[in-house]
């Protein structure tokens, strides 16, 4: 809206039985979005990634319109809760895992009650379960699984870990700080800090 073009609103998940397309337009006529059906000139299709619904009305639209603007721009993102976020979101999910590790989005009015508003980008990740995903990796053939201590402001530290990960070891950095039976992790190495520099020892040793 705030860029001056004209606008198709696709409302997903239209077939879930939670799924309220009314409170969508009730929240988008509040930031002056306002559907046709509603008096407005804004077009709401609703759309079903899993039915398929609606998605013959997108590309009809698209046809529709191609022709006569510069450019076209399909913004796919889910804005959820239709909170803070002004742009896409982001969710990070491993293989496994049903709740995303990490998640993210754009939005552009941080500041903007103190007189100064700022486009930013921010994220939330859940370093337990990074932590824990991470000591589950599996092990190729002669390939090492390293622990490692988190020392942020230990330029060698970082160096060794960078160094390793490039031969193919995998390099587990211990964000959380917690004691842990290394070997039932599946770590088969760490490292460890002698008078001068980071060194690997095998935890057979």
């Amino acid at each position: 809206r705030a860029a001056g073009v004209p606008m198709v609103v696709a409302v997903n998940k239209v077939d879930k039985e939670e799924a309220d397309p009314d409170r969508v337009k009730t929240e988008l006529a509040s930031r002056e979005v306002i559907p046709e059906d509603w008096g407005g000139d804004v077009q709401f299709i609703p759309v079903s990634a899993h039915t398929g619904q609606g998605i013959d009305e997108l590309r009809n639209v698209y046809q529709s319109i191609k022709d006569e603007v510069d450019h076209v721009i399909l913004d796919l993102a889910e804005l959820r809760g239709f909170r803070y976020h002004s742009g896409m979101v982001v969710s990070v999910y491993v293989e496994g895992e049903t709740s995303p590790i990490a998640r993210g989005g754009r939005y552009d009015h941080v500041g903007e009650s103190f007189g100064r508003s700022r486009p930013a980008t921010g994220f939330t990740i859940d370093l337990r379960r990074l932590t824990q995903c991470a000591s589950q990796l599996a092990l190729e053939e002669s390939q090492r699984k390293i622990w490692a201590p988190c020392t942020h402001d230990d330029s060698d530290l970082l160096e060794k870990m960078k160094s390793l990960r490039q031969s193919g070891d995998i390099v587990v950095e211990d964000l959380l700080g917690e004691e842990m039976d290394l070997g039932s992790q599946g770590y088969t190495h760490k490292l460890v800090k002698d008078a001068q520099s980071w060194s690997v020892v095998s935890l057979n040793n």
